[in-house]
């Protein structure tokens, strides 16, 4: 609970648009699957008051290959994860298609 300066308890409410949850979870994406934000094709969607997520992007060839269904799983846990440890919000699917590979990118952390 925030206290106000006179002690009081202090209300009111966060919003987050859908373009904040967009960007927040293309960077989560992008985040998991070692390439750039602008690499990620991203569609939020409401399934039955949680969020489905369709994304697109390229599959990472790395220096010790990852299998595609473990880079997918990978994804699929940082959208989940983050999203409700980050924005409080469920996601209920990730629907994940690969279009081309890239070498992988490493270095940012959320």
């Amino acid at each position: 609970m925030i206290l106000d300066q006179q002690g009081d308890e202090c209300r009111g409410r966060t919003v987050l648009s859908v373009r904040s949850l967009q960007a927040l979870a293309t960077r989560l994406a992008s985040d998991a699957a070692q390439t750039r934000d602008s690499e990620v094709s991203l569609e939020l969607t409401d399934d039955s008051g949680r969020l489905r997520a369709s994304v697109r992007l390229p599959l990472a060839l790395t220096a010790e290959p990852i299998p595609i269904p473990e880079q997918a799983q990978m994804i699929r846990a940082a959208l989940i994860d983050g999203m409700f440890r980050l924005a409080e919000r469920s996601v209920s699917a990730v629907d994940i298609r690969f279009d081309g590979a890239r070498p992988a990118r490493r270095g940012r952390v959320l």
